[in-house]
């Protein structure tokens, strides 16, 4: 957590221009906590150093006002510091963000403040308050609607603060602490339970939460949070959900084949796509020394991308406003050479092939079942439509779907539910595998498609 001091000066400055009893005095302690909630937000997703990427609009909307309501004197807090050259925070860019709701600036602190790191577990209180200020304003329904609530193992936690895993990216560890510690502290003010507010329902499906939360913490962290439990994912997912539009494809267009002929990469990678990455794997990075430990997670990350409509394609291209950008696969396979080798790779060619079958599939069912969803989408972009925005949108409103089935054959089973992140369910125990059966039969059942297959991994 961050604690902030500011130089004397400036509470004189204002008692003088604003000699009310205590006016100043409450106006500039509401602005230094904003100020120290909007830094700490900023640490939280992932900064660190001596600057800052925030909104200065929203600094400045949630500075109080200072002066006689409804006069001429009256003004935002943050305002009369900058006027007054009493400024807390200095620009470090051309850019100061105030006009442009959404965008951020990078911001340092003048001399006129100190910056102090304490551990939040020793602020617990003041930690809680800060994350979740208008908390105790709400009634239990509401909790109940804006929040989920998940359970902390503090032991867990803490042990991970204690002992934090080595790594050579010191920055990223350092964060990592600094969530830790503040997840710490505020679940300790609540008995072990840390509240993870909901945002708005994605047009695409899925449910987000604001803030750092275990769907955006790293592996070892989530971890750490839940203790010894087991997480349920569904493999290999996109692959799984669009095989399900393969025999669709198959009676339309090759009446003759079968799954296991004219799919047959598909198949493997919704099976086990291990053999079939591993075999693609040594093909990209053959004359080249990227680390063992990044070439899977580097594939795989191409080939979801050509699931989602990626072209299989090295050129830049222009978008509307006349700029280059580069192609989804440039952007995961970042080595000129690797790149290449990966486009001309005679796996990735087939499972491209097969992919732009079942993409076809997909578009002949969505407009003869489901033309609303065009139009949805449509209407939401204002562009005209491309299949990546479709195949995103039908595949996470198919797996919101699944993993509602999974939760509530797991509820009617009085399974602890300890988490839920988009495409996995984490639970405190084990399933028995007649139940994992039974709920991967429900999946298949009620959505017409053989491939929904539940991976099972123990964490802690």
């Amino acid at each position: 957590m961050i604690k902030l001091t500011v130089d004397n000066k400036v509470l004189a400055a204002l008692q003088i221009a604003y000699p009310k009893a205590n006016s100043a005095k409450k106006a500039l302690e509401k602005y230094i906590l904003a100020l120290e909630k909007i830094l700490d937000d900023a640490v939280l997703r992932k900064q660190g150093g001596n600057y800052f990427s925030i909104s200065l609009h929203q600094l400045a909307n949630e500075t109080p006002s200072i002066g006689s309501r409804n006069t001429k004197d009256q003004m935002r807090l943050h305002t009369w510091l900058d006027r007054n050259n009493l400024s807390l925070i200095a620009s470090s860019n051309a850019q100061k963000g105030v006009a442009y709701k959404k965008s951020l600036s990078l911001i340092g602190l003048t001399n006129l403040v100190k910056k102090t790191i304490v551990d939040d577990r020793y602020y617990q209180q003041e930690a809680f308050k800060k994350l979740y200020p208008d908390f105790n304003k709400l009634t239990d329904q509401q909790i109940l609607e804006d929040y989920d609530a998940l359970e902390i193992d503090l032991k867990s936690l803490d042990n991970y603060i204690a002992n934090p895993p080595k790594r050579s990216n010191k920055s990223k560890k350092n964060i990592d602490l600094k969530r830790a510690k503040n997840i710490a502290a505020v679940s300790s003010y609540k008995n072990g339970i840390y509240y993870q507010k909901k945002k708005a329902p994605s047009f695409f499906g899925r449910t987000y939460y604001e803030g750092v939360s275990i769907q955006n913490v790293g592996k070892e962290l989530r971890a750490a949070m839940l203790g010894h439990c087991w997480e349920y994912d569904i493999r290999s997912s996109v692959v799984s959900w669009k095989l399900g539009f393969a025999q669709a494809y198959i009676d339309e267009y090759e009446p003759n084949g079968t799954i296991e002929n004219v799919f047959p990469y598909c198949l493997q990678y919704s099976i086990d796509k291990k053999p079939l990455i591993d075999n693609i794997r040594l093909e990209v990075f053959k004359l080249t020394k990227t680390p063992l430990k990044d070439q899977q997670k580097i594939i795989k990350d191409a080939m979801t991308a050509l699931n989602f409509g990626a072209r299989l394609a090295d050129n830049n291209y222009k978008d509307k406003s006349g700029k280059y950008q580069t192609q989804s696969i440039g952007k995961i396979i970042k080595n000129r050479l690797e790149r290449a080798l990966f486009l001309n790779c005679p796996e990735i060619k087939n499972f491209q092939l097969e992919q732009k079958k079942l993409n076809k599939a997909i578009m002949n069912w969505v407009r003869k079942e489901k033309p609303e969803d065009l139009e949805k989408i449509d209407e939401k972009t204002g562009k005209k439509l491309k299949g990546n925005v479709l195949f995103a949108y039908l595949y996470q409103h198919a797996e919101t779907e699944v993993m509602k089935i999974f939760r509530d054959i797991a509820k009617q089973h009085n399974l602890t539910i300890l988490a839920n992140i988009h495409d996995a369910i984490i639970l405190r125990d084990k399933l028995d595998t007649d139940l994992k059966g039974t709920i991967e039969q429900a999946m298949r059942t009620h959505t017409n498609n053989t491939y929904w297959t539940l991976g099972e991994k123990e964490i802690g």
